[in-house]
């Protein structure tokens, strides 16, 4: 299974999905039959889940191979998975803790069609939000207008 740019999609790959506003991971690539027939669909589908950190023990969301490209779906790149690291950390030190034995979602903060900021919202044992951590990205990650 592979991603609308042709890569290869791997379990746990790190996601835009959502038309390239959440961070997940992949769960499940069901190509086979008996892999997305098991679990009641009738065509090759792939999970994603969006609570982090991923472990692959909690479900997903299952989408069919045709929207992956309507959802968004890309892999990070290399810079995109540091700036998010960097930006893990910066969330931890303004929450006052470490997020190690938390679950959360990261979604980008969206302005003018734009990725702007890394939003954390931290789950509780409900799994409902409990807070919400907005990061700026760094101002030489932000796409550039180009002048007239």
């Amino acid at each position: 299974m592979n991603y609308p740019d042709g890569s290869v999609i791997r379990t746990g790959d790190l996601i835009w999905w959502d038309e390239g506003a959440c961070v997940g991971h992949v769960g499940e690539i069901m190509e086979e039959p008996q892999q997305y027939e098991a679990c009641g669909l009738d065509e090759p589908s792939l999970e994603i889940n969006n609570v982090h950190p991923f472990d692959g023990s909690s479900g997903g969301i299952v989408y069919p191979l045709w929207v992956l490209e309507s959802e968004g779906l890309s892999k990070f790149s290399d810079p995109e998975r540091q700036e998010l690291e960097l930006a893990l950390s910066e969330a931890s030190r303004r929450a006052g803790r470490s997020f190690e034995g938390l679950k959360y979602v990261i979604r980008a903060g969206i302005e003018n069609c734009k990725r702007v900021a890394w939003v954390f919202i931290l789950l509780g044992d409900d799994w409902l939000a409990v807070e919400q951590i907005v990061v700026p990205r760094p101002a030489e990650s932000l796409p550039h207008p180009t002048p007239v």
